[in-house]
């Protein structure tokens, strides 16, 4: 079942992220808008973002959607895109921090 999650996660997280490769999620991280790097992002958030409960997931599907979205659907909606791009980072970095430092 976990395997079903992770990969209905990550084709969905895919789906959104690739709409706009060319100056999307990817190029504002400085990495090269190709679909292999966007998999593997989309693979990473996937699988850092599966063991968390539902509403963290949907929280990251929606935030990767925020993220994706063109400068100007942003900017009309009266968002910055870097900010949820920061935002996202932070939902899936910050719990493993809390792990790995021992903080619980």
């Amino acid at each position: 079942m976990k395997y079903l999650k992770l990969t209905g996660l990550f084709i969905v997280l895919f789906l959104v992220m690739a709409l706009d490769v060319s100056n999307g999620f990817m190029a504002r991280l400085g990495f090269e808008a190709n679909y292999l790097a966007t998999a593997a992002a989309a693979f990473l958030i996937a699988w850092l973002a599966i063991n968390h409960s539902i509403v963290i997931i949907l929280l990251v599907v929606i935030l990767t959607t925020a993220a994706s979205l063109s400068g100007e659907a942003a900017a009309s909606i009266g968002y910055d895109r870097d900010i949820v791009l920061a935002l996202l980072i932070a939902i899936i970095v910050a719990p493993k921090l809390r792990k790995l430092l021992d903080l619980e």
